[in-house]
């Protein structure tokens, strides 16, 4: 098996874009039938070349959505499913109302729920509603781990809420009124700490050690 002109120990050598992947593996391979010329057309995303380096990325990173499904399916000529991609702490702001609701968390008046003082004032007074919510749709919310170019999300956890719930987590989530999660696109990456971490991860490998 030839060498490739790229060393690690030759940086100006390095080839600097992702099809080069293509002709590296087809000139060091006994079996170029394994990657067809159109291969090198196709985008993908990993792995990228940085210093000489194969860089093979984590590109998951954390979703988290607020979604509805229709009651009494079974017995509807129509139905309409939504899912609404919100931020990470409006997720966690659901998570906790939804264990308080099921007396698995403890709750009082002076709790600090958000940061915020008049949000905060307006969730605890959201949450002395006792009235009886009747919509026609049971709610959820969702975290997803994936990427937005995965077939299927490496993970999809989904919890009911109660009406009153996706009530205030939708009312929040529209005074965010966050750019990113404006349209519904459900593909934004929040910065957050867990999004910081998983873009952290990757698998470098040397050029020449590039086995298939």
């Amino acid at each position: 098996m030839g060498k490739n002109k790229c060393s690690t120990n030759n940086k100006q050598n390095c080839p600097n874009i992702n099809s080069q992947l293509y002709s590296y593996l087809t000139s060091n391979s006994s079996d170029v039938s394994i990657l067809p010329p159109c291969s090198k057309y196709l985008d993908n995303r990993n792995p990228i070349l940085s210093n000489c380096m194969w860089l093979f990325r984590n590109d998951n990173r954390v979703y988290n959505f607020l979604a509805t499904s229709p009651t009494d399916l079974a017995s509807r000529e129509t139905t309409l499913f939504t899912n609404l991609q919100i931020s990470f702490t409006n997720y966690i702001i659901a998570y906790y109302i939804r264990q308080v609701q099921k007396n698995c968390a403890h709750y009082d008046k002076n709790l600090q729920i958000h940061s915020n003082k008049n949000i905060n004032n307006l969730i605890h007074q959201l949450l002395k509603n006792k009235s009886n919510l009747k919509l026609p749709f049971t709610a959820f919310i969702r975290l997803v781990v994936s990427n937005s170019s995965a077939i299927l999300p490496l993970i999809n956890f989904s919890e009911d809420i109660s009406q009153l719930n996706y009530l205030i987590i939708f009312i929040l989530h529209n005074i965010d009124k966050h750019p990113g999660l404006a349209f519904g696109n459900n593909n934004y990456i929040l910065n957050n700490f867990v999004n910081q971490l998983l873009a952290s991860l990757n698998i470098p490998i040397p050029f020449d050690n590039l086995k298939i």
